[in-house]
């Protein structure tokens, strides 16, 4: 009865796996999990460096992770995961990622950012010279030209024009010139 002693019961505690050989009080844990004597649990390292965008433990938990903005713990997949469905212009999650959404049609995903942005090219829409900066929905446009939320076009600006009076109807770089007057686009 001389080594007779109160072990700590390690196969009745979540994510442990047995005693330290030598000890009474510490656990081994299971991969991705750390001891922490003082609560008598092995809790989930959430180290930024084992689980991509994690910011530590989450608050209350010894098991779940506190993700980035735009990312939310997957209790499944036990990682740190985009929220495709709460960006604008996304259509989900590319399979096999967890920070890449997949954009809307005329949309690009910017990996740095993590959202979606209009595809600006000169060669999609005419007369742009690119995203305006600061959105990710707007153009910018050739001098002349501005951008239509509408239309999503740029659109020659006749009332800036002289002797316009209007735009011609189906396009969008061809004014109605005043009698007299002919268009001459080049």
């Amino acid at each position: 009865i001389t080594d007779a002693k109160c072990l700590v019961p390690c196969s009745s505690i979540a994510n442990a796996i047995s005693l330290v050989s030598g000890t009474i009080d510490i656990c081994t844990c299971n991969s991705g999990f750390y001891w922490q004597l003082s609560v008598f649990s092995c809790i989930r390292n959430c180290s930024s460096s084992l689980i991509t965008y994690s910011t530590g433990l989450a608050s209350g938990s010894i098991v779940n992770c506190a993700c980035q903005t735009k990312f939310a713990w997957n209790t499944t997949s036990t990682k740190c995961v985009i929220q495709c469905s709460s960006l604008t212009n996304t259509n989900g999650l590319v399979s096999g990622t967890v920070d890449t959404c997949a954009c809307v049609a005329g949309f690009y995903w910017d990996s740095s950012a993590f959202l979606c942005k209009r595809n600006c090219s000169s060669s999609l829409i005419l007369y742009s010279t690119g995203l305006l900066s600061g959105s990710t929905t707007d153009c910018t446009c050739q001098t002349k030209f501005a951008w239509n939320t509408t239309e999503i076009k740029c659109i020659i600006q006749c009332p800036s024009l002289t002797n316009t009076n209007g735009l011609v109807s189906g396009t969008v770089d061809t004014c109605a010139c005043v009698a007299g007057f002919y268009w001459d686009s080049s």
